[in-house]
């Protein structure tokens, strides 16, 4: 399966130059899976080396402290089949011994979403719409339970993708509990490790046409983290952070950024703006775009341990360091299927003042043209009659267009005072928009025909 002689070369190589160069350039090897074959990228002398000559291999995934390798593996070569068994390895990244761990059946199925446990201990899968679960320390794999979307087969169904965090594994997915909005549904489920469910919550939102699109995070924060699910509005991206534990949501204006938690404070992240967006951050705080396909998330980006590189797959892949960018692998063909491991980074939120500034002035926003019906009047008092509507805040990016955050709801029947306004913001949904107040909170709603003035 792997070329051994091209391992040990590399490994030596790397082992020899550690010595005298590792405060200088991270020694640990790139390890990238393109089109199904897997290759180590020597950062010390700019070597590539191919490491498989069988199989396809695909979904990388390195250890919490980067010593050990996990990917998924078919018997086939050139193309993926989501229909033909595949196998969970585990690379010893000091040895480059392999071993393929055991499934929870013995049947031949499908295998996807490899993820680590924060520890590193054991290593969760998608086996056959199962929840699987190796422990390192019994050599055992268990099925802990069921997932959603179950039923057919892998090739014409949605399959389940996990994400291990802090306080248990996660998963969204379609065709899950609640009423249909905007024709998706969409559920949230928390799972403890033995599988057991913690919570199951349904996500997006009607209202303003928000729909999950995007992957789910991880975010460091606090001691037990929370979950960052992305959605897609118009005019942008927006992320609300779900605590794993209660399941409370709130819309965050931070913007996720990816860093090495094995590096320096003053080493190089990555973040991605409300349109999509990839920013390099650099020592010194100074921004660079990245070319980068959207929407685009890990494995397709990482960053080595150090924290001063980021590696990342456009028409190629690629490595930038110290203001340097090369192409280590690929041409300019777009590949089928491309994945990263590098170190094992994380997420966490961000509030940089280049990119957002939130609650603003009537006077920052652009006035309404004529023609669009004014149902409000600024000092007098209106009640909602038809549907609850959320009180909402309009906030513009510097690099993208202005969208809504949810703060607060106005019920049917509640009388609220109209503050400011009429004004229309680009990519509004077309609506006329009030700054109102009610109990005590203030913010924006779209002039919908949701309301009367008061006494009419």
């Amino acid at each position: 399966m792997f070329r051994l002689g091209f391992w040990l070369a590399l490994l030596g190589l790397l082992l020899v130059s550690a010595g005298a160069q590792s405060q200088e350039i991270s020694p640990s090897p790139l390890f990238i899976a393109l089109d199904g074959v897997l290759w180590a990228w020597n950062p010390l002398d700019n070597t590539i080396a191919r490491l498989s000559d069988s199989g396809y291999i695909h979904q990388l995934a390195m250890s919490p402290d980067g010593s050990r390798l996990a990917y998924i593996r078919q018997d086939t070569d050139g193309q993926y089949d989501a229909l033909l068994p595949s196998e969970v390895w585990v690379m010893d990244v000091v040895t480059g011994q392999t071993t393929a761990l055991p499934g929870g059946s013995e049947e031949a199925v499908f295998r996807t979403s490899i993820t680590w446990s924060p520890d590193g201990t054991q290593l969760a899968w998608n086996e056959n719409h199962q929840l699987a679960i190796h422990d390192f320390g019994s050599g055992q794999t268990l099925l802990a339970t069921t997932l959603p979307g179950g039923g057919g087969d892998a090739g014409h169904i949605a399959v389940a993708s996990l994400n291990w965090g802090e306080s248990g594994i996660f998963t969204v997915h379609q065709g899950g509990i609640g009423a249909v909005r905007d024709g998706l549904e969409q559920s949230l489920t928390v799972y403890e490790a033995t599988g057991k469910i913690i919570f199951t919550a349904e996500v997006g939102s009607g209202l303003l046409k928000a729909y999950l699109r995007y992957p789910t995070l991880w975010i460091q924060q606090h001691t037990t983290g929370v979950i960052a699910l992305g959605y897609r509005v118009e005019g942008g991206n927006l992320w609300d952070l779900i605590d794993p534990v209660s399941a409370a949501a709130v819309t965050t204006t931070s913007i996720p950024e990816l860093f090495s938690p094995f590096a320096l404070e003053s080493s190089t992240t990555v973040l991605v703006d409300s349109q999509n967006q990839w920013w390099l951050i650099d020592s010194s705080g100074a921004l660079t775009p990245l070319d980068l396909p959207a929407p685009v998330f890990s494995p397709q980006i990482t960053l080595s341990p150090d924290g001063r590189s980021v590696a990342y797959a456009a028409d190629g892949v690629y490595v930038r360091r110290d203001g340097e960018t090369r192409l280590i692998l690929g041409d300019s063909t777009p590949s089928q299927e491309v994945s990263l491991a590098w170190s094992a980074p994380r997420w966490r939120l961000r509030t940089d003042e280049r990119f957002m500034v939130a609650d603003l002035p009537s006077s920052a926003l652009p006035s309404c043209p004529p023609g669009l019906p004014i149902n409000l009047v600024v000092g007098s008092q209106g009640q909602l009659v038809s549907q609850d509507v959320p009180l909402t805040q309009l906030a513009l990016y510097r690099h993208s267009r202005p969208f809504r955050l949810a703060q607060h709801t106005i019920s049917v029947g509640d009388v609220f005072t109209v503050l400011d306004g009429p004004v229309c913001p680009p990519d509004a949904l077309d609506f006329v928009w009030w700054q109102v107040e009610h109990d005590g909170a203030v913010g924006w709603i779209p002039d919908g025909g949701y309301w009367q003035l008061e006494g009419r």
